[in-house]
């Protein structure tokens, strides 16, 4: 050991080492953190972001607030009536002390939902399950609420604009030009109202939500375990969605349990920066586990050749890089840059064809969005009803598209919101998440919480961000379970903020 301590190479690594630790990157990388931080405090956007709207300042003094506190508890206020008169027989039922267990328990419950919505094979899904589950769990997280007459269903935490995003999503249930066919849509929506309510209300401590987040990571965890393996067995090219003229060296696009490749990438962008997060600021030995998780959805997400996932997924760790760490940003980009020439043909050709005007998946999609432009045009106010199917038959209706590849949805998550809720209800919904967004940045800046949940937070946001990139092009919510996980974030965003204000661990 002390011969190569004596030697030119211990020597020479030595000096690159601490030109590297103290030298010109790490100055470079030092006044471009002060720089952004600055940029950032002085800018426009930080003075309004800091402060809190009218109408989120006004919320809890809202009529509006008052009377949807007084419906979600008027379940657990009905129940207190029946329980106080037959106290003794309700606490001797073994049915009910069962049910009362359960409704302590909701986050378990909530746990192992998420690990079943990840790895049970689409052929083998209902949709219905997600509601199903939902309502009981919503069902014995009542019964739970009886016996504390001060325990309460909360909804200062989700906010104005959400609760306006919910209404806008029921009025245009009620005023839908085909009710019938968004009867279906308005049931997704409302698993995921009720996944939100849950998770915010029943999450009391750190090591609840860990044990949340812990199970989802074991769902994204086996389903990226599986994905390789498909691409490990050999899957054929699927036509549907390869061009082949133009991905001639393309191998089959992996989907492990979700059958469109495109919805997993979508999954994948939105639950794998948590792993990463949990591997640098996570505890205890459960870190590298963490880091395999990281390591493993990455590489299933790569073997997707999802070219907007990759965009948003690199841009959501990138802005997980800014958020905690900003000192290492131009690290990060000059890593891009040297990886591009090395990358594998396939994959650079891949996302080379994202300016290949020849490529029919991105082609056939210009009379997709000039319909729905058209539809929007008609009225932007009011949108045609809740549900791809209503637009789909508006857009028929009208004679609006004009293709040989047929219509399936807006192929935009703000394009279909608008078409379906109108502008204010896109506004509702982009309220909601930004939102949610400017208060983890809040909370984050303001150091309150430990590191860990500030790295949850953090880790949310960058999925957010990254899914709502990807959602200019696609449309997300399409798959209803990506539609339940992408609600999952954020109420995991959610809860994590009112924890770290809390300093609940």
């Amino acid at each position: 050991m002390e011969l190569f301590k004596e030697s030119i190479m211990y020597k020479l690594m030595s000096k690159i080492y601490c030109c590297l630790q103290y030298g010109y990157l790490n100055e470079l990388c030092g006044r471009f953190s002060l720089r952004v931080k600055r940029i950032w405090l002085e800018s426009a956007t930080a003075r309004v972001l800091s402060r809190q709207g009218r109408l989120a300042a006004g919320w809890t003094h809202s009529i509006a607030y008052r009377l949807l506190t007084v419906i979600f508890n008027a379940i657990p206020w009905f129940l207190r009536l029946i329980y106080e008169p037959l106290k003794g027989l309700w606490d001797s039922s073994l049915i009910l002390r069962a049910i009362g267990y359960c409704g302590d328990s909701v986050p378990v419950l909530l746990s192992w939902f998420f690990l079943a919505l990840l790895i049970i094979p689409q052929e083998y899904w209902n949709n219905a399950y997600s509601l199903a589950a939902m309502l009981l769990v919503f069902s014995v997280y009542n019964v739970s609420l009886v016996k504390d007459k001060s325990a309460r269903i909360e909804l200062k935490s989700v906010g104005v604009y959400a609760a306006a995003f919910a209404a806008f999503v029921l009025l245009f249930f009620v005023i839908s030009t085909d009710r019938a066919a968004s009867a279906r849509f308005l049931l997704f929506h409302l698993t995921c109202m009720l996944a939100v309510l849950l998770i915010v209300n029943s999450v009391k401590s750190r090591k609840e939500l860990i044990r949340i987040v812990d199970f989802s990571m074991a769902g994204l965890f086996i389903s990226s375990v599986f994905a390789i393996g498909q691409r490990i067995s050999g899957i054929e090219v699927n036509k549907i969605y390869v061009d082949i003229s133009v991905n001639s060296n393309m191998p089959g696009r992996v989907f492990s349990f979700f059958q469109n490749p495109n919805s997993y990438a979508m999954l994948l962008v939105l639950l794998t920066p948590l792993a990463g997060a949990l591997a640098v600021y996570g505890k205890g030995k459960k870190r590298f586990l963490y880091a395999v998780v990281f390591v493993v959805s990455a590489a299933a997400l790569t073997m997707t050749y999802s070219r907007g996932a990759w965009a948003g997924f690199i841009l959501g760790i990138f802005v997980f890089v800014l958020i905690m760490r900003p000192i290492l940003a131009p690290a990060f980009v000059l890593i891009g840059v040297f990886i591009l020439p090395i990358l594998p043909d396939a994959i650079y050709n891949r996302m080379m064809t994202s300016f290949n005007e020849k490529d029919t998946s991105i082609t056939s999609r210009k009379p997709v969005y000039k319909a729905v432009w058209k539809l929007i045009s008609q009225n932007p106010f009011f949108g045609s009803g809740l549900g791809t199917d209503t637009i789909k038959s508006a857009i028929k209706r009208h004679d609006l598209y004009h293709s040989a590849t047929p219509y399936i949805h807006a192929h935009s998550l703000y394009l279909e919101l608008t078409a379906e809720l109108g502008v204010f209800g896109l506004l509702a919904a982009l309220g909601t998440i930004v939102s949610g967004i400017k208060n983890g940045l809040l909370t984050i800046f303001g150091k309150r919480g430990p590191k860990e949940l500030q790295a949850v937070i953090a880790a949310c946001i960058a999925a957010l961000v990254g899914i709502l990139l990807c959602s200019i092009m696609d449309y997300p919510w399409s798959f209803p379970r990506v539609m339940v996980v992408f609600w999952y974030v954020f109420a995991l965003l959610i809860v994590s903020i009112k924890l770290a204000k809390e300093n609940n661990g």
